[in-house]
C-alpha cells in the first residue's frame, strides 16, 4: 500500500469536506449538508444566546466540550421543526449529542472510532465502506468532496449504490455535477477515462528524442510518470502527450500504478512534445539571477525554530522549495518588486502553524496567528496585511471556500489580490509532488504547469543544497 496515496486523500477527505462542503462558509455558519441543505449550522463558540430545552446556561455545554480535550470550533447547534439540536461536526464526521451530557466520553470514544474506520476504509480504497460508516445526512457531500480521489472505474458504480441506499432528500446533487458524474458511465478497470468523442489522453516520457523512433515508449495516462520517466541525471529527456482511441487501447488495469496504456504504436495519434521547464533549461525563460538572488536573501530569513516539526514534509525544506516556485512564478508572470515580496514572505509563513504532518485544516488562521505573536509581520508587509492574513489563513481551503470568506477582510479591488492567490496557491501546489498528488488540472496559471518537471527534480534533490542556488 502506498503510504503517499492513503496521506493524500486523508487530507482530501479530511480537510476539503470541511471546507467545501459548506458551499464555504466559515465557522459561524456553515450550510454543509445534503438531507440538511436548508438547515444553518451556527458555530457554538460564537453563539451565545441559544437557548436549548433542559439546558439552563449554554455556557455549561462550553464547558463539557472543553473538558473532555475536544475543540470547541468543531461543534455546531441547527434546528429541525423549530427544535434546537447540537452536533459534532469536522471533517467526515458527523455526530448528534445529548446537550445535557455532562460526561462526553462516549462522544470522544465513537470520534475516535469513526475516524479509525474512515482511514482503514481509505487503506484499503474500500469506499462503500467509507460511506457505510459516514452519516448519511453528509453523503452527498462527502461524495462531492472527495470525487476526484475516487478511482475513476468506480466513481459512476459508487454513484449508482449511493443512489440506491439513500432517498433523494438525502442524495440530492446539483445538475452540473450529475453531468460530471455521467462522464465516467463506461469507465472500467479495463478502459480509462475518455472524453466525450472516445479519446483518452497519454503521455510518455523519452530519454532521448529518437527513442520514439527506435523504440516503443511506455504511454501513461499519468502526466507525472511521464516526467519521471523523462528525468536523466545527466540529460533530462523529452515528454510527450498524444490521443487514443478509447476502443484501441489493448491492454489498460486501473490497479497499475504506472497507469500504463498498451496500444499499437501506430494508434497514438497528434503526438506532440509538452513544453517543460527543468533545472538544466531554466536559464532559457527565466533570470537565473534575479531567482537567485530573491531565493537566497529569503532562505536566509527561515527559522527552524517556527516549526513544530522542521524536519516534517510540511516544514522547511517544504517553505524552501515553495519560495523558488513562488519566485520563479512571479518572474514568469511580470509580478513587481512588492508583489514579490509578499509572495516571498507569506511562502516562509503559511505552514509555520501546524502541530502535526497529518490532519490540520485549521492552520493557515494558526499560522498567520503565530506569524503576528512572533513579530514576524514586517513593516513591509503592513501595507498588504489584509491581503497576507486572507491568503495565509484560506491557503488549505479550496479556491471557491476561499472567495466565500472575503468579506471577513478588507481586500484591494479583485485584480490586485487574485493574481496573488493564485500564484501562492500553485507554488503550494507544485510541491505536492512530495506526496504523488500533483494534478495539473488543478494548477490556476499559466506557467505553472510547465513547471511540474522542475518541481519533480527540486523533490528528488532531497535538498535544494544540492541544485546550484
Amino acid at each position: 500500500m502506498d503510504k503517499y496515496w492513503i496521506y493524500s486523500c486523508c487530507a482530501v477527505l479530511k480537510t476539503q469536506v470541511l471546507q467545501t462542503g459548506s458551499g464555504g462558509m466559515w465557522m459561524s455558519e456553515k450550510m454543509p449538508l445534503a438531507g440538511l441543505e436548508k438547515i444553518k449550522l451556527v458555530s457554538i463558540a460564537e453563539s451565545d444566546e441559544i437557548l436549548i430545552q433542559g439546558l439552563s446556561n449554554p455556557e455549561q455545554l462550553k464547558q463539557n466540550i472543553r473538558a473532555c480535550g475536544l475543540d470547541i470550533n468543531d461543534f455546531y447547534y441547527y434546528w429541525v421543526q423549530h427544535q434546537v439540536h447540537v452536533c459534532y461536526y469536522k471533517g467526515y464526521i458527523f455526530l448528534d449529542l445529548d446537550p445535557r451530557d455532562t460526561d462526553l466520553t462516549d462522544l470522544c470514544q465513537n470520534i475516535k472510532s469513526i475516524d479509525h474506520q474512515m482511514i482503514d476504509a481509505i487503506s484499503n480504497r474500500d469506499f462503500k465502506k467509507f460511506f457505510a460508516v459516514a452519516d448519511s445526512r453528509i453523503a452527498a457531500t462527502l461524495f462531492m468532496n472527495v470525487f476526484d480521489v475516487i478511482p475513476q472505474e468506480e466513481k459512476y458504480q459508487l454513484y449508482l449504490h449511493l443512489k440506491s441506499l439513500l432517498d433523494d432528500t438525502m442524495f440530492d446533487l446539483p445538475l452540473d455535477f450529475l453531468e460530471r458524474v455521467n462522464k465516467y458511465k463506461g469507465v472500467t478497470s479495463s478502459r480509462p477515462f475518455a472524453d466525450q468523442e472516445g479519446w483518452v489522453k497519454v503521455y510518455t516520457g523519452v530519454k532521448e528524442a529518437e527513442d520514439l523512433n527506435t523504440s516503443h515508449p511506455i504511454w501513461t495516462t499519468d502526466l507525472n510518470i511521464a516526467i519521471k520517466a523523462a528525468l536523466d541525471p545527466w540529460k533530462t529527456g523529452d515528454v510527450l502527450s498524444g490521443l487514443i482511441r478509447a476502443e484501441h487501447i489493448q491492454s489498460y488495469k486501473s490497479n497499475d500504478p504506472y497507469r500504463r496504456v498498451w496500444a499499437k504504436p501506430r494508434d497514438i495519434k497528434d503526438i506532440d512534445k509538452i513544453i517543460l521547464l527543468d533545472i538544466k533549461n531554466i536559464a532559457r525563460e527565466v533570470d537565473v539571477s534575479y531567482v537567485k538572488f530573491h531565493y537566497q536573501n529569503y532562505y536566509r530569513q527561515l527559522k527552524e525554530e517556527w516549526f513544530f516539526n522542521p524536519t516534517g514534509i510540511h516544514a522547511v525544506e517544504h517553505a524552501r522549495r515553495v519560495l523558488f516556485f513562488t519566485i520563479t512564478l512571479s518572474w514568469l508572470l511580470g509580478m513587481d518588486d512588492k508583489e514579490l515580496a509578499l509572495l516571498c514572505r507569506m511562502s516562509l509563513l503559511h505552514d509555520i502553524g501546524r502541530n502535526t504532518d497529518g490532519y490540520d485544516n485549521l492552520h493557515g488562521m494558526v499560522s498567520f496567528e503565530k506569524a503576528q505573536n512572533y513579530n514576524l509581520i514586517t513593516p513591509e508587509d503592513e501595507e498588504f496585511e489584509d491581503t497576507m492574513r486572507f491568503i495565509i489563513e484560506n491557503h488549505p481551503l479550496t479556491d471557491q471556500g476561499a472567495y466565500d470568506r472575503i468579506n471577513h477582510y478588507h481586500l484591494p479591488p479583485r485584480e490586485h489580490w487574485l493574481p496573488l492567490f493564485h500564484i501562492f496557491k500553485d507554488a503550494d501546489a507544485l510541491d505536492r509532488v512530495r506526496i504523488n498528488d500533483l494534478n495539473p488540472k488543478f494548477l490556476r496559471t499559466k506557467a505553472a504547469p510547465q513547471m511540474m518537471m522542475l518541481a519533480h527534480q527540486l523533490y528528488q534533490a532531497v535538498e535544494l543544497d544540492h541544485i546550484d542556488l
